[in-house]
């Protein structure tokens, strides 16, 4: 790793999400606590890019000449000789309210950062500090990271601040403490039972039994470690107590933050048994354990009023247990085989193992939530290059219109060039040709057609306008006639209008307006771009001896552009 991360958006959260992927992959591989130390002081110190880095563990088993030390272990990369020198020298002499910042002193449950100003000024910790975190084991073992500047950054001693580490890179850092922490808890409990084991196998053949026991329990818990999913692990879980407990049936349930079943296993016991659960009253018991235990984080229970209270099966025993604040259950044993009672070592042994349970649980948790995120980030991946493939369609398409725009554009231009080149000679041949075309139709219809339109040949009509038009309308001094089709005298027309057309003038005018005075004025209106319906109407009222015919000025559009009511 060079430190090049990405700095913000799905890149930078993809980039998080794979190397926490990797860091839990590699140091879960790894046994002893100094392995583990090294090879996360270099992941750390390469994920951000920092210049140096430290890592001390207070009370860190490991196995010397048969006895276990409590020495801490120190590690460091970059430093200068003086402040390496002042590391190691004070490693020992570490006061625990360095680390601890709890009530009574109490160092905190989950890993957090630190400001490198809050350290008291006798501490053993290098000046240029910027990124300090912090954690807890269980077993009271405590830890601190600290790593220097950036590549590229000042080292003006201890800052107020941390120049060059954003929010994205504290955020970064406390997930791989989190890695480190489960990494660091499995290490040391796996040392502690093989010493166990160890310490056993020395003793008298009534131990003997024990020693089993323990090198079972490495063994069980080497294969818990190696399972990714948590309904298998749930299972093997189970499957481990009975086998340690000799019991015959049992079950295994885990419960959310809001009460709600997350994973049930039960051989013997179905889910159905567990209606009468109540999840506020075992997390109140598991809660109380917790703080009566010294936080350890799981529990023996075996009281049957204890059993009723939470709505457990009766006839059973157990272990409680708290993986983390979201998620908690219980872990129930029936009757041994044998019919004897779990002795004190046993359920040490049992209770070991629901601790080594806790640890590959989160870990798991971990990786189906980076695998949950990588598929979330895959489908999102998908919808946006589907969504880009459609927009690269919908290019493709306004292209070709754009195309056949130009085409169409082109023809036209062509055509119009084309007919502005007509000549004079070509007008009159086009001009004979019609009216040869119109004489030969009359010849051989009956009918015939006009092949001068009559209104060439009639004087003007009078018009007048809309707004004294309206004034004689609303006296009544005006016969309003509308010249349109029936469909379009339908459609709209002024209150009050005759639909008298020329086509139907005959038949219509008989009934319509035959009875009026020849001498009252007549208004008509109606025409359309194609036919003076208006002009035609007036014409034929002419001729029927109306003396004073006159057009609405403008027409039905003029009367509603004015803001004159118009009748559907």
């Amino acid at each position: 790793m060079d430190g090049s991360t990405p700095r913000t958006g799905p890149d930078r959260r993809l980039f998080d999400l794979g190397l926490l992927h990797d860091a839990a992959s590699e140091l879960s591989g790894l046994s002893t606590p100094q392995q583990i130390a090294r090879a996360f002081l270099l992941t750390a110190m390469g994920a951000l890019g920092a210049v140096s880095g430290f890592i001390l563990v207070t009370g860190a088993p490991e196995r010397d000449g048969g006895r276990e030390a409590t020495d801490p272990l120190v590690l460091h990369r970059g430093l200068d000789e003086a402040s390496a020198e002042r590391l190691l020298d004070g490693a020992g002499a570490v006061r625990l309210d360095w680390l601890a910042c709890g009530p009574g002193g109490r160092p905190p449950r989950l890993p957090h950062l630190i400001a490198a100003s809050n350290l008291a000024e006798d501490s053993p910790f290098p000046r240029d500090s910027r990124l300090l975190a912090r954690w807890t084991l269980d077993g009271g073992s405590c830890g601190i990271l600290g790593l220097g500047p950036k590549l590229g950054s000042a080292r003006p001693g201890i800052p107020d601040s941390c120049p060059g580490y954003g929010p994205e890179d504290s955020s970064l850092l406390l997930n791989l403490v989190d890695c480190l922490v489960t990494a660091l808890s499995r290490s040391m409990l796996t040392q502690r039972l093989a010493a166990m084991g160890q310490d056993l196998a020395s003793r008298n053949t009534e131990l003997d039994r024990r020693v089993f026991q323990q090198e079972t329990l490495i063994q069980a818990l080497g294969e818990m470690n190696s399972l990714t999913d948590s309904d298998k692990l749930l299972e093997s879980f189970l499957l481990f107590l009975m086998g340690t407990a000799g019991s015959g049936h049992g079950f295994a349930l885990l419960l959310d933050a809001a009460g709600q079943m997350a994973g049930f296993c039960g051989k013997g016991v179905d889910a159905g048994q567990m209606r009468a659960l109540d999840p506020v009253r075992l997390r109140q018991t598991a809660t109380r354990g917790l703080f009566s235990g010294g936080g350890r984080r799981v529990g023996w229970l075996d009281d049957p009023g204890q059993f009723a209270q939470i709505g457990l099966p009766p006839g059973y025993c157990g272990i409680w247990f708290l993986a983390d604040e979201n998620v908690y259950g219980f872990a129930g044993l029936g009757s041994r085989l044998d019919g004897a009672q779990l002795d004190e070592a046993q359920r040490e042994t049992l209770l070991a193992v629901a601790g080594g349970f806790l640890t590959c649980l989160r870990t798991v948790r971990l990786l189906e939530a980076t695998r949950s995120l990588n598929s979330e980030l895959a489908a999102r991946n998908l919808e946006l290059q589907q969504t880009l493939d459609q927009i690269t369609g919908y290019r493709i398409e306004i292209d070709g219109l754009e195309r056949a725009k130009a085409r169409i554009k082109e023809l036209v231009l062509r055509e119009m060039d084309r007919v502005s080149r007509v000549s004079w000679a070509d007008f009159a041949i086009l001009l004979t040709v019609s009216v040869a075309m119109g004489f030969l139709f009359n010849w051989a219809s009956p009918s015939g057609v006009n092949l001068i339109p009559s209104h060439w040949s009639r004087p003007a009509t009078a018009s007048v306008p809309v707004l004294k038009a309206k004034g004689m309308l609303d006296k009544g001094q005006y016969v309003l006639v509308d010249a349109r089709p029936p469909e379009s005298f339908k459609q709209a027309r002024i209150p009050g209008a005759l639909n008298l057309t020329p086509d139907l003038f005959d038949f219509l005018y008989g009934m319509r307006l035959a009875k009026q005075p020849k001498d009252k004025p007549v208004l008509v209106y109606g025409r359309t771009i194609s036919r003076l319906y208006d002009e035609d109407v007036a014409g034929l009222l002419v001729r029927r001896g109306h003396k004073n015919v006159m057009l609405l000025s403008g027409g039905l559009q003029a009367w509603k552009q004015a803001g004159f009511p118009v009748q559907p």
